[in-house]
């Protein structure tokens, strides 16, 4: 039994010691240096920043440029901001609404007055006036037909006076004929009742004196006839005369029906009413256009179009400035896309009323300069009681602030920043001009000099920009 408890008794020596126990220490000692090591190369960027932020020298940067050239330009006076306009500008439409079907121009086109621009749909107003040319063609024939009419009832007129004057004559002689039949007569009659005459010459004098009476009488009725047939004829000549007068006036008719034809079919046309570039093309080929057009289903304008011999400048004037400005004034045109270069203008106009709202005058101005570049609105600033031909031309070269200079090895110069190291550049100053300097030659725009440098900075140190 004691054998028994004795297996079951716990021993409480130490165990001795084992091989491995003492290589864990040594084994997390270099996984903590690699783990230091690891961050290090991951956090090298921030830590070398830091490390520069502790030992560098820190510095301002001051970069060199070239001056707003309108800054430049030395005028005196009143001065506002306007924009170029056109005195003469038109939204063209055609008179009458329809379908474009041909656009002969675009943009920056240049035309001259009476050019087509567009053309609408016209098939319509074409058939109608060839329906119109041919009315008028028939109304011309009816005129010469009535003409030939007129002229024949002329010859009708002149046969039947012929007539009439020959029955005229008849009448004449059948009459004096009678009349010599008459007295004949009379002298048998005496004779037979004297006895100097016989019963048979009686008879003979009175047969002849009946027979010249019938041919007195045949003769006058002729006559008669003759002049009905004349005055048949001259009625006939005046039924031709009007006629001709109604053929006459169909033919006008037809000459202004095909004039108003002509008028309608033009109204189809869109044509320049000035010599002018065209600025806006506002419509396409199968857009409907009408001149009253208020929704979007048609356009109202085809082309806008601008006389630029009319470009002026339109300036919006305080009112506090208008003592300033007189008619007639010379002023100076800066454009904002070529303010280098300024231009010559007078004060042409100033408006007779002044806007409530803004406190301003409209005033115009002429340009006396001519300048193809000049475009519709484009932004311009007014210099007033200055000329153009005054004004200094842009200085060459670029500047910086005096603040960068300083005398290095002998020399006049500054510290440039390249790469993140100082680099020392002889400078030939040019013009100082207050808390700036130029340099005509050796320095381009955008680089960076260090302003305010210290004593201790020499040629190729390291710097940090503040």
């Amino acid at each position: 039994m004691t054998s028994d408890l004795d297996l079951l008794r716990i021993d409480r020596a130490p165990l001795p010691p084992s091989k491995s126990a003492g290589s864990w220490p040594r084994m997390g000692r270099w996984v903590v240096l690699g783990l230091v090591f690891l961050g290090a190369w991951l956090f090298r960027r921030p830590l070398l920043q830091q490390l520069d932020a502790w030992t560098l020298p820190q510095v301002s940067l001051a970069v060199a440029h070239v001056p707003d050239p309108a800054a430049q330009i030395k005028v005196s006076g009143v001065a506002a901001n306007g924009y170029v306009v056109a005195r003469t500008r038109a939204a063209l439409s055609a008179e009458e609404p329809g379908v474009i079907v041909e656009m002969l121009v675009s943009e920056g086109s240049r035309v001259k007055q009476g050019d087509l621009l567009a053309r609408l749909d016209a098939r319509e107003r074409e058939a109608s006036l060839r329906a119109v040319a041919a009315s008028l063609v028939v109304a011309q024939a009816g005129v010469a037909e009535a003409e030939a009419r007129v002229i024949g009832t002329a010859g009708t007129i002149a046969a039947r006076q012929a007539e009439l004057a020959a029955g005229v004559a008849g009448v004449q002689s059948a009459g004096a004929q009678f009349l010599l039949a008459e007295q004949n007569l009379a002298r048998v009659q005496e004779l037979e009742q004297q006895g100097a005459e016989t019963r048979a010459r009686l008879d003979q004098a009175t047969a002849e004196q009946v027979r010249f009476s019938a041919d007195y009488e045949a003769a006058q009725a002729n006559q008669r006839s003759q002049d009905a047939a004349l005055s048949l004829a001259e009625a006939q000549r005046g039924t031709a005369t009007a006629a001709l007068a109604r053929a006459q006036a169909l033919v006008l008719q037809r000459e202004a029906e095909r004039d108003r034809a002509g008028v309608s079919l033009e109204k189809r046309f869109v044509r320049a009413p000035f010599d002018g570039i065209v600025v806006l093309k506002d419509a396409e080929v199968g857009e409907v256009v009408s001149p009253n057009a208020f929704g979007s289903s048609s356009r109202g304008a085809v082309v806008t179009l601008v006389d630029f011999a009319t470009l002026e400048v339109q300036v919006e004037l305080s009112e506090t400035r208008l003592s300033a400005v007189e008619i007639g004034a010379p002023a100076t045109l800066l454009l904002d896309a070529f303010p280098a270069e300024p231009l010559a203008a007078r004060v042409d106009r100033i408006w007779p009323t002044a806007n409530r709202q803004k406190a301003t005058i409209e005033v115009r101005l002429e340009i006396l300069s001519d300048d193809e570049r000049l475009r519709p609105d484009m932004g311009v600033r007014v210099v007033f009681g200055a000329r153009a031909e005054s004004v200094s031309k842009p200085e060459q070269g670029v500047w910086l602030p005096a603040a960068v200079l300083v005398r290095f090895a002998g020399q006049e110069g500054a510290f440039f920043f390249e790469s993140g190291i100082l680099v020392f550049r002889p400078l030939e100053v040019a013009e100082r001009r207050g808390q700036s300097f130029r340099v005509k030659t050796g320095l381009e725009p955008g680089e960076q000099a260090v302003l305010d440098p210290g004593p201790d900075l020499v040629d190729g140190d390291r710097v940090l920009v503040r």
